[in-house]
Protein backbone atom coordinates (compact mmCIF):
# COMPACT_ATOMS: atom_id res chain seq x y z
CA UNK A 1 0.00 0.00 0.00
CA UNK A 2 1.35 3.46 -1.05
CA UNK A 3 -1.21 5.82 -0.36
CA UNK A 4 -4.88 6.44 -0.10
CA UNK A 5 -7.93 7.03 -1.92
CA UNK A 6 -10.32 10.17 -0.51
CA UNK A 7 -13.38 12.47 -1.38
CA UNK A 8 -12.41 16.02 -0.21
CA UNK A 9 -15.71 17.21 0.98
CA UNK A 10 -14.59 20.74 -0.24
CA UNK A 11 -13.53 21.13 -4.10
CA UNK A 12 -9.69 20.36 -3.77
CA UNK A 13 -7.82 23.65 -4.04
CA UNK A 14 -3.96 22.49 -5.64
CA UNK A 15 -1.12 25.54 -6.97
CA UNK A 16 -1.58 28.76 -8.27
CA UNK A 17 0.28 28.48 -11.30
CA UNK A 18 2.12 31.76 -11.65
CA UNK A 19 2.27 31.85 -16.16
CA UNK A 20 4.54 34.41 -17.69
CA UNK A 21 2.98 36.13 -19.72
CA UNK A 22 6.16 37.51 -21.46
CA UNK A 23 7.88 33.98 -22.27
CA UNK A 24 7.59 32.79 -25.69
CA UNK A 25 6.12 29.86 -25.52
CA UNK A 26 7.06 27.59 -28.64
CA UNK A 27 4.28 24.71 -29.56
CA UNK A 28 6.43 21.32 -30.19
CA UNK A 29 4.63 18.10 -30.35
CA UNK A 30 4.55 15.90 -27.25
CA UNK A 31 5.57 12.93 -29.49
CA UNK A 32 9.26 14.46 -29.46
CA UNK A 33 11.27 11.92 -27.59
CA UNK A 34 12.93 13.79 -24.41
CA UNK A 35 16.49 12.10 -25.29
CA UNK A 36 17.13 15.42 -27.56
CA UNK A 37 16.61 17.13 -24.71
CA UNK A 38 19.01 15.41 -22.64
CA UNK A 39 21.46 15.36 -24.66
CA UNK A 40 21.90 18.89 -25.34
CA UNK A 41 20.74 19.77 -21.48
CA UNK A 42 24.27 17.86 -20.89
CA UNK A 43 25.98 19.60 -23.74
CA UNK A 44 25.30 22.37 -22.17
CA UNK A 45 26.74 21.00 -19.21
CA UNK A 46 29.65 20.04 -20.27
CA UNK A 47 33.26 21.94 -18.33
CA UNK A 48 36.15 20.26 -17.86
CA UNK A 49 36.36 20.82 -14.16
CA UNK A 50 34.31 22.55 -11.42
CA UNK A 51 35.34 25.65 -11.42
CA UNK A 52 34.53 25.78 -15.28
CA UNK A 53 31.25 24.27 -14.89
CA UNK A 54 30.20 26.89 -11.99
CA UNK A 55 31.09 30.05 -13.59
CA UNK A 56 29.89 28.81 -17.25
CA UNK A 57 26.53 28.38 -15.93
CA UNK A 58 26.19 31.42 -14.47
CA UNK A 59 27.35 33.58 -17.24
CA UNK A 60 24.51 30.72 -19.50
CA UNK A 61 21.96 32.19 -17.30
CA UNK A 62 23.03 35.99 -17.04
CA UNK A 63 22.84 35.95 -21.09
CA UNK A 64 19.71 33.68 -21.64
CA UNK A 65 16.95 33.69 -19.03
CA UNK A 66 15.40 36.90 -18.16
CA UNK A 67 14.90 38.51 -14.47
CA UNK A 68 11.09 38.14 -15.80
CA UNK A 69 11.29 34.57 -16.97
CA UNK A 70 12.81 33.31 -14.14
CA UNK A 71 11.02 29.82 -12.24
CA UNK A 72 6.85 29.81 -11.99
CA UNK A 73 5.69 30.21 -8.23
CA UNK A 74 2.89 27.77 -6.36
CA UNK A 75 1.28 29.62 -3.85
CA UNK A 76 1.29 27.53 -0.38
CA UNK A 77 -1.84 27.58 0.20
CA UNK A 78 -3.24 25.16 -2.89
CA UNK A 79 -0.78 22.36 -1.57
CA UNK A 80 -1.96 22.59 2.08
CA UNK A 81 -5.84 21.99 1.08
CA UNK A 82 -5.12 18.68 -0.59
CA UNK A 83 -1.32 17.89 1.25
CA UNK A 84 -1.87 19.25 5.02
CA UNK A 85 -1.94 15.27 6.21
CA UNK A 86 1.28 15.21 5.17
CA UNK A 87 2.21 18.45 5.92
CA UNK A 88 1.80 18.26 9.74
CA UNK A 89 3.50 15.32 9.51
CA UNK A 90 6.44 16.46 7.82
CA UNK A 91 10.00 16.81 8.86
CA UNK A 92 10.84 20.06 7.73
CA UNK A 93 14.41 19.38 7.93
CA UNK A 94 14.60 16.60 5.57
CA UNK A 95 13.92 15.57 2.21
CA UNK A 96 10.77 14.31 1.99
CA UNK A 97 8.76 13.58 -1.16
CA UNK A 98 4.88 12.90 -2.04
CA UNK A 99 2.43 13.23 -4.48
CA UNK A 100 -1.73 13.96 -5.21
CA UNK A 101 -3.62 12.02 -8.23
CA UNK A 102 -6.60 13.71 -8.84
CA UNK A 103 -9.04 11.62 -10.73
CA UNK A 104 -12.10 12.72 -13.00
CA UNK A 105 -14.49 12.72 -10.24
CA UNK A 106 -12.23 14.93 -8.14
CA UNK A 107 -11.87 12.18 -6.04
CA UNK A 108 -7.32 11.90 -5.05
CA UNK A 109 -5.32 9.45 -4.30
CA UNK A 110 -2.51 10.74 -1.37
CA UNK A 111 0.69 8.62 -2.27
CA UNK A 112 2.73 8.28 1.16
CA UNK A 113 5.61 10.38 2.05
CA UNK A 114 9.27 8.86 0.80
CA UNK A 115 12.70 9.72 2.26
CA UNK A 116 15.87 8.89 0.52
CA UNK A 117 17.35 5.57 1.10
CA UNK A 118 19.38 4.49 4.12
CA UNK A 119 22.27 3.00 1.95
CA UNK A 120 22.66 0.72 5.36
CA UNK A 121 19.36 -0.63 4.88
CA UNK A 122 19.36 -1.02 1.28
CA UNK A 123 22.58 -1.51 0.17
CA UNK A 124 21.94 1.29 -2.38
CA UNK A 125 21.08 5.25 -2.09
CA UNK A 126 18.03 6.40 -3.54
CA UNK A 127 16.35 9.52 -3.95
CA UNK A 128 12.66 10.21 -2.37
CA UNK A 129 12.29 10.95 -6.32
CA UNK A 130 13.26 7.79 -7.33
CA UNK A 131 11.54 5.69 -4.65
CA UNK A 132 8.12 8.26 -5.69
CA UNK A 133 8.31 7.55 -9.22
CA UNK A 134 8.15 3.57 -8.75
CA UNK A 135 5.68 3.65 -6.34
CA UNK A 136 3.30 5.73 -8.76
CA UNK A 137 4.42 3.33 -11.39
CA UNK A 138 2.56 0.51 -9.29
CA UNK A 139 -0.32 2.73 -9.03
CA UNK A 140 -0.43 3.00 -12.61
CA UNK A 141 -0.01 -0.27 -13.41
CA UNK A 142 -2.20 -2.07 -10.78
CA UNK A 143 -5.13 0.68 -12.06
CA UNK A 144 -4.74 1.35 -15.64
CA UNK A 145 -7.90 -0.11 -16.75
CA UNK A 146 -9.83 1.19 -14.12
CA UNK A 147 -10.21 4.82 -15.78
CA UNK A 148 -12.03 6.21 -12.53
CA UNK A 149 -9.01 5.69 -10.89
CA UNK A 150 -6.94 7.25 -13.54
CA UNK A 151 -5.25 11.08 -12.80
CA UNK A 152 -6.55 13.28 -15.04
CA UNK A 153 -3.07 15.16 -13.35
CA UNK A 154 -0.46 14.47 -10.95
CA UNK A 155 1.55 16.60 -8.61
CA UNK A 156 4.23 15.82 -6.67
CA UNK A 157 6.09 17.74 -4.01
CA UNK A 158 9.76 17.74 -3.04
CA UNK A 159 11.38 19.62 -0.12
CA UNK A 160 14.22 20.30 -2.25
CA UNK A 161 14.53 20.68 -6.03
CA UNK A 162 15.40 17.10 -8.18
CA UNK A 163 18.83 16.67 -8.56
CA UNK A 164 20.50 17.33 -12.03
CA UNK A 165 22.96 15.30 -11.46
CA UNK A 166 25.21 13.19 -8.60
CA UNK A 167 28.01 13.73 -6.92
CA UNK A 168 30.46 10.82 -7.01
CA UNK A 169 31.68 10.21 -3.35
CA UNK A 170 34.64 9.89 -4.20
CA UNK A 171 35.11 13.19 -4.74
CA UNK A 172 35.93 14.04 -1.17
CA UNK A 173 38.46 11.78 -1.35
CA UNK A 174 40.20 13.50 -4.45
CA UNK A 175 43.66 15.79 -3.41
CA UNK A 176 42.97 19.25 -4.60
CA UNK A 177 46.37 19.19 -6.77
CA UNK A 178 45.40 16.00 -8.63
CA UNK A 179 43.30 18.08 -11.66
CA UNK A 180 43.06 15.32 -13.61
CA UNK A 181 41.26 12.90 -11.96
CA UNK A 182 38.83 16.03 -10.80
CA UNK A 183 38.17 16.80 -13.82
CA UNK A 184 37.15 12.86 -14.65
CA UNK A 185 34.90 12.76 -11.97
CA UNK A 186 33.28 16.02 -12.75
CA UNK A 187 32.56 14.28 -16.07
CA UNK A 188 31.53 11.55 -14.35
CA UNK A 189 28.62 13.90 -12.28
CA UNK A 190 27.63 15.33 -15.73
CA UNK A 191 27.22 12.47 -17.78
CA UNK A 192 25.98 10.17 -15.39
CA UNK A 193 22.30 8.88 -15.31
CA UNK A 194 20.97 9.69 -12.09
CA UNK A 195 19.38 13.03 -12.08
CA UNK A 196 16.26 12.69 -10.64
CA UNK A 197 15.26 15.54 -13.01
CA UNK A 198 15.65 13.73 -15.92
CA UNK A 199 14.15 11.00 -14.61
CA UNK A 200 10.75 13.02 -14.38
CA UNK A 201 11.14 13.91 -17.90
CA UNK A 202 11.64 10.49 -19.63
CA UNK A 203 8.64 9.32 -17.07
CA UNK A 204 6.38 12.77 -17.79
CA UNK A 205 6.69 11.96 -21.18
CA UNK A 206 5.98 8.68 -20.78
CA UNK A 207 2.73 9.04 -18.85
CA UNK A 208 1.44 11.73 -21.39
CA UNK A 209 1.55 9.59 -23.71
CA UNK A 210 -0.29 6.46 -22.28
CA UNK A 211 -2.32 8.06 -19.76
CA UNK A 212 -3.04 11.75 -20.97
CA UNK A 213 -1.95 13.66 -17.97
CA UNK A 214 0.63 16.27 -16.96
CA UNK A 215 3.20 16.05 -14.44
CA UNK A 216 3.20 19.40 -11.93
CA UNK A 217 6.61 19.02 -9.55
CA UNK A 218 6.54 21.65 -7.18
CA UNK A 219 9.55 22.21 -4.25
CA UNK A 220 10.59 24.57 -1.70
CA UNK A 221 14.43 25.13 -1.90
CA UNK A 222 16.39 24.60 -4.83
CA UNK A 223 18.98 21.50 -4.49
CA UNK A 224 20.46 22.75 -7.79
CA UNK A 225 22.59 20.57 -10.02
CA UNK A 226 24.03 18.12 -6.54
CA UNK A 227 23.59 20.08 -4.00
CA UNK A 228 24.70 22.67 -1.55
CA UNK A 229 28.06 21.23 -0.66
CA UNK A 230 28.95 20.34 -4.13
CA UNK A 231 31.81 23.29 -4.54
CA UNK A 232 33.00 22.24 -1.04
CA UNK A 233 36.15 20.81 -2.98
CA UNK A 234 36.46 23.83 -5.17
CA UNK A 235 39.92 26.55 -3.94
CA UNK A 236 37.82 29.74 -3.72
CA UNK A 237 41.25 31.46 -2.68
CA UNK A 238 42.15 33.58 -5.85
CA UNK A 239 40.50 36.31 -7.87
CA UNK A 240 39.71 34.70 -10.63
CA UNK A 241 37.80 32.23 -8.86
CA UNK A 242 35.97 34.88 -6.59
CA UNK A 243 34.89 36.78 -9.05
CA UNK A 244 32.02 34.46 -10.09
CA UNK A 245 28.85 35.99 -9.91
CA UNK A 246 29.97 39.40 -9.05
CA UNK A 247 31.61 38.61 -6.28
CA UNK A 248 35.33 39.78 -5.49
CA UNK A 249 37.71 38.62 -2.88
CA UNK A 250 37.31 42.02 -0.61
CA UNK A 251 33.84 40.44 -0.06
CA UNK A 252 35.48 38.09 1.73
CA UNK A 253 37.27 40.64 3.81
CA UNK A 254 34.09 43.04 3.84
CA UNK A 255 32.00 39.68 5.41
CA UNK A 256 31.92 38.57 9.63
CA UNK A 257 32.58 34.92 9.21
CA UNK A 258 33.61 32.26 12.23
CA UNK A 259 36.54 30.37 12.35
CA UNK A 260 36.35 26.42 12.21
CA UNK A 261 38.60 24.85 14.63
CA UNK A 262 38.84 21.68 13.06
CA UNK A 263 40.71 23.75 10.29
CA UNK A 264 43.05 25.47 12.63
CA UNK A 265 44.22 22.28 13.97
CA UNK A 266 45.01 20.92 10.30
CA UNK A 267 46.85 24.02 9.61
CA UNK A 268 48.72 23.58 12.98
CA UNK A 269 49.20 19.75 12.05
CA UNK A 270 51.21 20.67 8.56
CA UNK A 271 53.00 23.24 10.42
CA UNK A 272 55.18 20.60 12.12
CA UNK A 273 55.53 22.88 15.62
CA UNK A 274 55.88 19.69 17.60
CA UNK A 275 59.46 19.07 15.00
CA UNK A 276 60.88 21.73 17.45
CA UNK A 277 61.32 19.23 20.30
CA UNK A 278 64.63 18.22 18.35
CA UNK A 279 66.14 21.32 18.70
CA UNK A 280 66.07 21.44 22.15
CA UNK A 281 67.69 19.44 24.96
CA UNK A 282 66.47 16.12 25.66
CA UNK A 283 65.49 16.94 29.42
CA UNK A 284 63.57 20.21 28.04
CA UNK A 285 61.57 18.59 25.41
CA UNK A 286 58.54 17.69 28.13
CA UNK A 287 58.07 21.16 29.31
CA UNK A 288 58.37 22.07 25.02
CA UNK A 289 55.69 19.56 24.25
CA UNK A 290 53.49 21.24 27.27
CA UNK A 291 53.48 24.66 26.19
CA UNK A 292 53.13 23.23 22.34
CA UNK A 293 49.73 21.75 23.57
CA UNK A 294 48.61 24.06 25.46
CA UNK A 295 49.12 26.75 23.07
CA UNK A 296 47.54 25.02 20.24
CA UNK A 297 44.49 24.53 22.52
CA UNK A 298 44.11 28.17 23.21
CA UNK A 299 44.41 29.16 19.28
CA UNK A 300 41.47 26.40 19.17
CA UNK A 301 39.73 27.75 21.93
CA UNK A 302 39.98 31.36 20.21
CA UNK A 303 38.85 30.52 16.63
CA UNK A 304 35.67 29.46 18.34
CA UNK A 305 34.94 32.10 20.23
CA UNK A 306 33.21 34.62 18.22
CA UNK A 307 32.47 35.73 14.69
CA UNK A 308 34.67 38.59 13.46
CA UNK A 309 36.23 40.33 10.04
CA UNK A 310 39.26 39.06 8.50
CA UNK A 311 41.31 41.48 9.81
CA UNK A 312 39.86 40.92 13.46
CA UNK A 313 40.75 37.89 13.06
CA UNK A 314 44.78 38.17 12.38
CA UNK A 315 44.99 40.57 14.73
CA UNK A 316 43.12 38.68 17.86
CA UNK A 317 45.48 35.78 16.88
CA UNK A 318 48.90 37.79 16.54
CA UNK A 319 48.15 39.01 20.63
CA UNK A 320 47.24 35.58 21.21
CA UNK A 321 50.54 34.01 19.71
CA UNK A 322 52.90 37.07 21.26
CA UNK A 323 51.24 36.38 24.79
CA UNK A 324 52.93 32.66 23.99
CA UNK A 325 56.68 31.90 25.78
CA UNK A 326 58.41 28.84 24.02
CA UNK A 327 61.75 27.66 24.96
CA UNK A 328 65.04 29.93 23.93
CA UNK A 329 66.12 28.14 21.08
CA UNK A 330 62.94 27.70 19.06
CA UNK A 331 60.71 30.41 20.28
CA UNK A 332 61.25 32.63 17.55
CA UNK A 333 60.15 29.41 15.17
CA UNK A 334 57.34 28.60 16.43
CA UNK A 335 55.38 31.62 16.68
CA UNK A 336 56.32 32.24 13.28
CA UNK A 337 54.95 28.63 12.37
CA UNK A 338 51.90 29.44 14.72
CA UNK A 339 51.28 32.72 12.82
CA UNK A 340 51.80 31.27 9.65
CA UNK A 341 49.07 28.39 10.18
CA UNK A 342 46.41 30.99 12.14
CA UNK A 343 46.55 33.49 8.80
CA UNK A 344 46.19 30.24 6.56
CA UNK A 345 43.31 29.41 8.37
CA UNK A 346 41.78 32.78 8.46
CA UNK A 347 41.77 32.96 4.70
CA UNK A 348 40.75 29.38 4.17
CA UNK A 349 37.41 30.12 6.73
CA UNK A 350 36.98 33.64 5.36
CA UNK A 351 35.90 32.18 1.75
CA UNK A 352 33.29 29.93 3.33
CA UNK A 353 30.40 32.74 3.39
CA UNK A 354 31.17 33.36 0.19
CA UNK A 355 31.49 29.96 -0.92
CA UNK A 356 27.96 29.11 0.07
CA UNK A 357 26.51 32.85 -1.16
CA UNK A 358 27.73 31.96 -4.89
CA UNK A 359 26.87 27.98 -4.73
CA UNK A 360 23.24 29.13 -3.66
CA UNK A 361 23.16 31.48 -7.08
CA UNK A 362 23.85 28.78 -8.45
CA UNK A 363 21.41 26.08 -7.74
CA UNK A 364 18.66 28.76 -8.23
CA UNK A 365 20.08 29.42 -11.73
CA UNK A 366 20.87 26.17 -13.03
CA UNK A 367 17.42 25.22 -11.91
CA UNK A 368 15.97 28.13 -13.55
CA UNK A 369 17.62 27.27 -16.77
CA UNK A 370 16.25 24.00 -16.69
CA UNK A 371 13.01 25.57 -16.61
CA UNK A 372 14.09 27.84 -19.78
CA UNK A 373 15.07 25.48 -21.59
CA UNK A 374 11.75 23.05 -20.91
CA UNK A 375 9.95 26.12 -22.36
CA UNK A 376 12.50 26.88 -25.45
CA UNK A 377 12.30 22.69 -26.47
CA UNK A 378 8.76 22.02 -25.72
CA UNK A 379 6.66 25.29 -25.03
CA UNK A 380 2.66 24.32 -23.59
CA UNK A 381 2.76 20.96 -24.54
CA UNK A 382 6.02 20.58 -21.76
CA UNK A 383 4.67 16.89 -19.92
CA UNK A 384 6.57 18.29 -16.84
CA UNK A 385 5.93 21.64 -15.20
CA UNK A 386 7.92 22.91 -12.14
CA UNK A 387 6.98 25.28 -9.84
CA UNK A 388 9.07 26.98 -6.41
CA UNK A 389 7.42 27.48 -3.70
CA UNK A 390 8.23 31.14 -2.42
CA UNK A 391 9.21 31.14 1.46
CA UNK A 392 7.34 34.18 1.71
CA UNK A 393 4.02 32.55 1.08
CA UNK A 394 4.64 29.97 3.67
CA UNK A 395 3.24 32.43 6.68
CA UNK A 396 0.27 31.06 8.15
CA UNK A 397 -2.15 34.00 9.33
CA UNK A 398 -5.61 31.45 9.90
CA UNK A 399 -6.43 28.00 9.81
CA UNK A 400 -9.71 26.21 8.89
CA UNK A 401 -11.23 22.99 8.99
CA UNK A 402 -12.11 20.73 6.52
CA UNK A 403 -12.79 17.09 6.58
CA UNK A 404 -12.31 14.32 4.18
CA UNK A 405 -13.38 10.69 4.03
CA UNK A 406 -12.08 7.08 3.27
CA UNK A 407 -13.13 4.27 2.90
CA UNK A 408 -13.11 3.58 6.43
CA UNK A 409 -13.14 6.82 8.49
CA UNK A 410 -13.47 10.26 8.42
CA UNK A 411 -10.85 12.63 9.69
CA UNK A 412 -10.31 16.36 10.57
CA UNK A 413 -7.43 18.34 9.02
CA UNK A 414 -6.11 21.79 9.75
CA UNK A 415 -5.77 23.61 6.37
CA UNK A 416 -3.98 26.85 6.76
CA UNK A 417 -4.29 29.72 4.88
CA UNK A 418 -1.51 32.00 3.56
CA UNK A 419 -0.71 35.77 3.05
CA UNK A 420 2.37 37.08 1.31
CA UNK A 421 3.63 39.31 3.33
CA UNK A 422 5.27 41.16 0.19
CA UNK A 423 1.27 42.33 -0.73
CA UNK A 424 -0.51 41.42 2.55
CA UNK A 425 -2.95 39.74 0.29
CA UNK A 426 -4.12 35.82 0.85
CA UNK A 427 -2.60 34.00 -1.94
CA UNK A 428 -5.19 33.54 -4.59
CA UNK A 429 -6.61 30.10 -5.38
CA UNK A 430 -6.76 28.31 -8.57
CA UNK A 431 -10.04 25.48 -8.39
CA UNK A 432 -9.84 22.14 -10.82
Amino acid sequence: MYGKHCTLMEKPVLFSLTENANTEEINIPSSVPSQQFKDNWKKRLSFHNKMAFLSGIMEQHNNEVKEDATCDTASSSRIQQLCDIYMTQMDTNKQTAFAVAVMENDQVYLFDKVYPSDRRVTNKFRHSEEILIQNIEKYLLKNENYKEKMPKELFIFTTNSPCLGRKDKKSKKVQKENKSQDEDLHKNNIQGSGSCLLQLLDKSFEWKSKYGFKTHVAYKNFWGFAGPDYFDDVAFDSDSCLGVGHHDSEECKRTPFKLKHQVLKETIKESKIFHTLADVPGEERNSLKDHLIHARHQLMSLAESSVSLYQEHLNRGRQKIASFTFHPQVHDEVCGRLEKSWAETVKMCSVIPLREKITSEFNRKIVELFQHDLKTYFGKESPLLLYHIPHNCLYVIATTTTTYSSSSDNHTVTVAKTIDPGTHTVCSPLRL
